[in-house]
């Protein structure tokens, strides 16, 4: 996958045969992306736990690392408002 902004690309985490109608293979390949991002996020929350910050936030595509590090800050909000509860 290629980014429309900028110069990222993305592998996809399995192949894709392109196989049959194009409406039917053209579906698969929007599976793929979707199937690939969320193989993609789970290795980098995985690593997000293990590596600094620093050293993470380089690893992954941008979307990837935004949604990662915007669960860690939700995640770090509700311990910070269960305290005061």
């Amino acid at each position: 996958m290629k980014a429309c902004v900028g110069v990222e690309t993305v592998e996809f985490t399995s192949e894709l045969q392109l196989l049959g109608k194009v409406e039917c293979y053209l579906q698969d390949v929007l599976n793929l992306m979707r199937s690939s991002l969320r193989d993609i996020s789970k290795i980098s929350l995985k690593k997000f736990s293990e590596l600094p910050k620093a050293d993470w936030i380089k690893n992954d595509p941008a979307q990837v690392t935004l949604l990662i590090n915007l669960c860690s800050w939700v995640i770090n909000c509700e311990k910070a408002f269960g305290k005061f509860a």
